[in-house]
């Protein structure tokens, strides 16, 4: 009939709280040739997203753990997500570029230019961001990002470093000079920076400075222990033996000796029975000068395997200069 309405009455749907993330969106990998304490840390993390699966915190923190423990497809699509919810939180732009930037530098160097837009005085951003032109081809630009980092925190060794090397490439020696000794200075036990100034020297023509560079460039740490708050809250996500290896390394490079200690000491309560960890708790102990702990640590190291050749030979070389030269000679 013409002029009449017909209404229309639909059913009525209810809708599910919380968002529309079902539980089949959660990355949900393999776990069971993992280590126990990598599987519960990912076990936690996923069930801390299904309770709140709009939080774009709780998506970006199970990210850092993928990422931390190399599920790079994973932590992707959780950044991504994290991403969506929080699109003002510049921190899952840096990271998604951090996965993507041995893929796709371009695709990585867009990810940071997108985060730059969020945080434009970020030194870890327009470092990352230099690294990325100097990858895509662009190194004047890259050399201005560097620059910008390093007007943004005068502290930054790696910020100097990434300076004196693009010196150095243009053949500005002077420049390369001031920058690389700068980066030196905040960072006296980088290996990287020692080794691109025995580069240096030698171009100069100061062959006595460039065999001294590279002695101790291989006797110290091959990085910069610049702080990058970002990759220390995914660092901090790592609870696999070798990422905690890693992280003792990096915290007694950066002299945060306490943090390092708790590393070691969260190894040892971890894997009892190794000796190698044994061991490398005893070598940081002896590095710090503690040496009746480090002693105590090799002997617990022997306790579990008799023949293992290195803490023989340690604790052989701290018996001898401690005094007891007859048992140190037999270790020996």
């Amino acid at each position: 009939m013409t002029g009449s309405r017909v209404l229309l009455v639909l059913p009525f749907v209810l809708l599910p709280t919380g968002g529309c993330h079902t539980p089949a969106e959660v990355p949900d990998p393999a776990t069971d040739h993992m280590e126990t304490q990598v599987a519960e840390k990912i076990r936690r993390s996923r069930e801390a997203v299904l309770e709140a699966p709009s939080d774009g915190d709780r998506w970006g923190k199970l990210g850092l753990v993928f990422h931390a423990h190399g599920l790079y497809v994973e932590a992707e699509r959780c950044y991504a997500k994290a991403s969506e919810l929080s699109p003002h939180d510049f921190r899952w732009l840096y990271y998604r570029a951090e996965i993507e930037r041995g893929r796709d530098p371009a695709e990585a160097l867009e990810r940071v230019e997108g985060a730059l837009n969020l945080a434009p005085s970020s030194v870890p951003l327009l470092i990352l961001r230099g690294e990325l032109l100097e990858q895509t081809g662009d190194p004047d630009a890259a050399t201005k990002s560097y620059a910008r980092a390093l007007e943004a925190d005068a502290s930054s060794a790696r910020a100097e470093l990434s300076l004196g090397r693009r010196a150095l490439a243009t053949g500005d020696l002077e420049l390369s000079q001031k920058h690389l000794e700068r980066a030196a200075a905040l960072q006296p036990q980088s290996g990287a920076i020692q080794a691109f100034l025995a580069r240096l020297y030698r171009r100069q023509g100061q062959h006595e400075d460039s065999r001294r560079a590279s002695e101790r460039a291989r006797s110290l740490e091959p990085d910069v222990a610049d702080s990058n708050p970002l990759l220390e809250a995914m660092s901090r996500e790592a609870v696999s033996t070798r990422a905690l290896q890693a992280r003792a390394r990096y915290e007694e490079a950066a002299r945060r000796f306490d943090l390092a200690e708790r590393l070691h000491a969260r190894l040892a309560a971890i894997h009892p029975r190794d000796p190698e960890i044994q061991y490398n708790y005893a070598n940081f102990l002896g590095r710090r000068g503690r040496l009746e702990e480090a002693e105590a640590r090799y002997r617990s190291a022997l306790v579990l395997d008799a023949k293992h050749v290195p803490t023989l030979v340690n604790l052989g070389n701290l018996l001898v200069d401690k005094g007891v030269p007859r048992e140190g000679r037999a270790l020996l």
